[in-house]
């Protein structure tokens, strides 16, 4: 589970956690920008080995849930922090303090 802590420190030092809105499914940390939206909502998820969505050992999957940059992108759990960062960068151009 570390790769969720990384990811949440990573969101709370960007100074972006503002601009987004989270929960989670069980293990899966889902991602959407505020204020959340009563009409149908583009999220990011990301999935790693424990989640109910199997995920091959090692890896971790961040999924685009969007009408306009659908997909997913599969790297080593090391990476799961930038898959993160692309993936939120690439739906709602929300862009990581390093990648500005």
């Amino acid at each position: 589970m570390q790769h969720l802590t990384d990811i949440v420190e990573s969101v709370v030092r960007s100074g972006r956690d503002q601009d987004m809105a989270a929960t989670r499914s069980m293990h899966d940390p889902i991602v959407t920008t505020r204020p959340v939206s009563e009409a149908s909502i583009e999220e990011v998820v990301v999935r790693a080995p424990g989640s109910l969505v199997p995920v091959d050992d090692g890896t971790v999957v961040a999924e685009r849930f969007s009408d306009v940059h659908p997909g997913q992108i599969v790297g080593s759990i090391d990476e799961a922090v930038p898959l993160f960062w692309q993936c939120v960068a690439t739906v709602f151009g929300i862009m990581s303090p390093s990648r500005a």
